[in-house]
């Protein structure tokens, strides 16, 4: 399972475990009586039709995740959902702050859903370029050897033989210089007759790496991910103590911390952002390569 099925699941555990502590605390804030009269004129303030619309919309954006976060084939129609209810959530929010009532909880949802959203974009990312890509003419790349030998690394003999780095870095300065990323030939001279076993041995060696590049890259990409997350949830929960910190208008040491970890926190989602942006195109170019087709004259 990878990590954004897990996250998808984990957020729909949480989006249900909100919903029912919402639940839970509405029935309880109905139920039981209460004697204070601040806390009985706060009470009749709250827009019951308001509040179990909260906890419906949030507790179907959970159920969701949880019975369709494996399924692949219906991933599509999951971000459709998703983003439906997700604006539900916004135009909720929305409502609330006109009608001056308190959504205790519902910044967070709406914060997990658009998480949700994102990781169900990356899911599908490669996807779609890799569509983009196959529509695309193929281009060639002329390599000249005088001899197999040259195709594999010397040094390396185990776990499997490794490509030579002259090939391998001709192939991705090649591909970085494409302006749009196109499917790939590459055409082998100055071999003479290679035999059929040689040659499948020579596609499998430059298959083999490849593919580590891409798990890679991979790699790469789901811990830049999780650092995107934490820093995302960072950044609110301290921008969200900070503004209720301050409603007295008082500054003190704590806050300066808070909002300069907030801040911090920001600046550093963008700056992963964009890391994970340039990772992706590395690894549609891996990708590229692994799938090439050899050709020997």
């Amino acid at each position: 399972m990878s990590i954004y099925h897990k996250t998808l699941r984990w957020i729909g555990t949480a989006l249900i475990a909100i919903a029912t502590i919402e639940l839970a605390l509405l029935l309880v804030i109905f139920i039981v009586p209460m004697k204070d009269p601040e806390i009985q004129r706060e009470i009749k303030d709250i827009n019951i039709i308001l509040a179990f619309l909260e906890i419906t919309i949030d507790m179907s954006a959970g159920l969701l995740l949880r019975l369709q976060y494996r399924k692949d084939r219906r991933i599509r129609m999951l971000f459709h959902l998703e983003n439906i209810i997700f604006l539900m959530m916004v135009a909720l929010m929305a409502f609330a702050s006109a009608d001056r009532q308190t959504i205790s909880f519902q910044a967070t949802p709406t914060l997990l859903t658009f998480i949700a959203i994102y990781t169900i974009l990356q899911m599908t990312r490669n996807e779609k370029n890799w569509r983009r890509i196959c529509d695309s003419p193929p281009v060639e790349l002329d390599l000249k050897l005088d001899d197999t030998g040259k195709w594999f690394d010397p040094l390396v003999i185990g776990p499997h033989l490794e490509l030579n780095t002259n090939v391998s870095d001709s192939v991705d300065r090649y591909l970085v210089t494409q302006r749009r990323p196109r499917p790939l030939m590459i055409v082998l001279h100055g071999l003479g007759e290679v035999s059929e076993p040689m040659q499948e041995t020579m596609r499998d060696i430059f298959r083999e790496h490849y593919e580590d590049e891409t798990r890679r890259v991979s790699h790469y990409l789901e811990r830049r991910y999780l650092r995107l997350i934490i820093l995302l949830g960072v950044s609110i929960v301290a921008l969200e103590t900070w503004i209720k910190m301050n409603g007295p208008r008082h500054v003190n040491t704590v806050e300066t911390v808070l909002s300069n970890l907030a801040a911090f926190s920001l600046w550093q989602v963008g700056s992963t952002f964009i890391e994970r942006t340039q990772a992706y195109e590395e690894q549609l170019r891996m990708t590229i390569a692994r799938i090439a087709e050899i050709r020997f004259m």
